[in-house]
């Protein structure tokens, strides 16, 4: 039994409140080669390297797919503001003459009405009104 073994397992009974073991009494367990030791240290870093080459090719792909989505997107908003730069212009235009044909007949109504009070014409004469009590 190697000088560790026997110090691991004094300081586990000492955790577990137990007795500390006699050296005699723990069995001893095999020792592994120094080769094995090695090859199997490279095994694990040879596992863990393919792992995280893996996952940085999975995250490699998820941000291209996430890029690709995002350059669809502006795609999108950029013919949408196109189509509402251009129905802007065109309901602009519309509103403009729509308003300047407005203003012309009301300004030709105003100018009618003002013609007929300015010249006597504003009214009905009085001969034309009717009498309420007559007609009733």
């Amino acid at each position: 039994m190697s000088e560790g073994d026997y110090a691991h397992e004094c300081m586990r009974a000492e955790l577990l409140g137990l007795p500390k073991p006699d050296k005699d009494s723990i069995p001893s367990r095999p020792l592994a080669s120094e080769e094995d030791e090695f090859e199997s240290a490279m095994a694990e870093a040879d596992q863990s390297k393919v792992a995280a080459e893996e996952a940085a090719d999975l995250q490699d792909e998820q941000m291209r797919g996430m890029r690709g989505g995002l350059d669809e997107v502006h795609n999108i908003l950029s013919i949408t503001q196109k189509k509402l730069n251009n129905l802007k212009c065109g309901i602009g235009n519309v509103g403009s003459s729509f308003s300047a044909s407005l203003s012309g007949s009301l300004s030709g109504v105003t100018g009618f009405i003002k013609q007929r009070v300015a010249g006597g014409d504003g009214g009905p004469s009085g001969s034309e009104i009717p009498e309420a009590g007559k007609n009733i």
